[in-house]
């Protein structure tokens, strides 16, 4: 197929191969040219997708794969120069109704200029968002120009990624950094072992700069995602406020916020976790681990329900909306409370996208629930 005008049945297969997640690069690279020059195919778009969307509730397929639509996306443009999220402005967020058999889009395109702003402005700038606490207490804006003082102690800074194998072992005793998210933070750091840890907003991670001893250790509060390097000889432990997790060498989610109850997500490997009374449970992969002051609570889980957040997503399934404005309100920072403490308990099934606007998100809400937000400079008023 080459770039030439599309006929109706190609940008019908298009668009088709996009929304079911099997499209290709050089597909891509077709469609998005065209929606990109031709407003009369991207009208041609939004109408064969909205078509596409019925036909499947019609005949009970209820699975719009956005999560792998979005990989394929990412993987096409990753060399690119340019915010796939800012520029792919036809198929930003689907939001499913449990039990109301109705599919809402976001019709982002409508709007082209202001979402075309999305990732660098409508989400609150990160902007001395991310903070590095070195041994001496030296404070460190990852968000200004540090390249220079970070090379000085061995550590590299690529992207939002610290990464600490090139860090000599201390001369006396074990170093420690610290790595802090505020509200609408996002980073990442790879440990001297080789572990990957993507820290969440408002959290906090404490590491050596370089293990030693028997063990791995690190100390978190808030929620991260961590991919562990394999080394059975020195177990991977991670403290929080309600417990630990110790780990050989594994892929998990740890939520550990000191105003909740610890949560462990196993996606593959072992874990074992451990709480303040030496409670030991061990889980296996789609289990997650609950601690809290009763006990630790094993369940059976769809792991992308809390994984999803670094992949750029908030992905809720029949979940109260307490917990779904407290989840953004870490990540656009504002306040709330509800004119009627009950509609906290209001149930919401939805994938939301993490970089659009809080703006666009209270208005989906609003479409699909039996809520209205107000929103005043940093509070939101949940009323009826």
């Amino acid at each position: 197929m080459d770039n030439r005008e599309l006929t109706y049945f190609d940008l019908e297969q298009l668009t088709i191969h996009f929304l079911e997640g099997t499209i290709t690069k050089a597909e891509l690279d077709v469609l998005k040219e065209h929606l990109e020059s031709s407003p009369e195919d991207s009208c041609r778009f939004q109408e064969i997708r909205d078509t596409w969307l019925k036909t499947n509730i019609a005949t009970g397929r209820e699975r719009y794969n956005t999560g792998q639509a979005w990989a394929i996306v990412d993987r096409a443009t990753k060399t690119r120069n340019f915010r796939v999220r800012s520029v792919w402005k036809y198929a930003a967020i689907l939001i499913t109704i449990v039990g109301a058999g109705v599919w809402f889009m976001n019709e982002s395109g409508k709007d082209s200029e202001e979402h075309g702003a999305i990732a660098a402005l409508t989400h609150n700038d990160n902007s001395s968002k991310v903070t590095l606490i070195l041994e001496n207490n030296k404070s460190i804006d990852l968000y200004s120009k540090t390249d220079t003082l970070l090379q000085t102690l061995s550590i590299q800074k690529q992207d939002n990624t610290l990464d600490y194998k090139a860090v000599q072992t201390a001369q006396e005793g074990m170093e420690y950094n610290r790595l802090l998210t505020g509200r609408g933070g996002e980073y990442s750091v790879i440990l001297s072992d080789g572990t990957k840890i993507s820290l969440n907003a408002e959290s906090e991670l404490k590491y050596p700069t370089r293990f030693t001893g028997e063990t791995r250790e690190i100390f978190l509060k808030g929620e991260a995602y961590l991919e562990v390097a394999k080394d059975a000889a020195h177990p991977f432990i991670v403290n929080s406020p309600r417990g630990k997790v110790r780990v050989l060498g594994t892929e998990f989610n740890v939520s550990a916020y000191e105003d909740e109850p610890m949560v462990t997500t196993l996606v593959n490997g072992s874990v074992a976790i451990r709480d303040r009374q030496n409670r030991e449970v061990k889980i296996r992969p789609g289990e997650q681990g609950v601690v809290t002051e009763k006990g630790i609570e094993v369940q059976e889980v769809d792991i992308s329900l809390y994984t999803e957040w670094k992949n750029g997503f908030f992905l809720f399934y029949n979940e109260r909306l307490s917990h779904i404005l407290k989840s953004l309100s870490r990540w656009y920072d504002f306040d709330y409370f509800y004119q009627d403490p009950k509609l906290a308990d209001e149930l919401f099934t939805a994938k939301l996208e993490r970089f659009d606007s809080i703006d666009t998100i209270l208005h989906l809400l609003e479409e699909v629930g039996k809520v209205k937000f107000k929103k005043t400079e940093k509070m939101i008023v949940v009323s009826k």
